[in-house]
């Protein structure tokens, strides 16, 4: 049986820290599979970042470090043109969401992390599903020569 908690129109991502760095804060992509485990196709109109990327700071133009590099299908990569990068604001989450036109079975979703500084990578984060916390933890970190990847099932096991 479905589990209807994951049937859902939005799903956040709020990146808590950092492994270390005080600044900044990324990830290299984000999967979506549905409920026969296949890759759900997310286009730049599903997505949106909050700080939507280091270009919000001043003096930052055309850093190729954007939220639609989340969703560009180059996860497992050191290569910073597919990474999203974006500030740590005071007292604020970096968060990321994810939003269907109509409600979508998600039975799992992988999350990369930041890999060209890897301290600036997602440490903590919690997954919400229309507002309801399903998931809450660390995010391996990634070396030089491997990106951490964190897999979150939303089936009821």
């Amino acid at each position: 049986l479905e589990n209807t908690l994951c049937f859902a129109v939005t799903y956040q991502l709020r990146l808590h820290c950092s492994w270390g760095d005080e600044y900044y804060i990324g990830l290299n992509g984000i999967e979506f599979y549905d409920h026969r485990e296949e890759l759900i196709k997310l286009l730049p109109q599903n997505l949106a970042a909050y700080p939507e990327s280091v270009n919000v700071l001043p003096n930052v133009n055309d850093d190729p470090r954007t939220s639609d590099k989340l969703i560009d299908g180059f996860n497992d990569t050191e290569n910073p043109s597919h990474m999203w990068l974006t500030p740590i604001l005071p007292n604020r989450c970096a968060r990321v969401f994810v939003v269907f036109d109509f409600p979508t079975y998600v039975s799992r979703i992988n999350i990369y992390n930041y890999r060209k500084t890897t301290e600036r990578g997602a440490r903590l984060v919690t997954v919400s599903v229309d507002d309801l916390i399903v998931f809450s933890g660390e995010v391996p970190q990634s070396t030089s020569y491997k990106t951490g990847v964190l897999s979150i099932s939303l089936r009821e096991e």
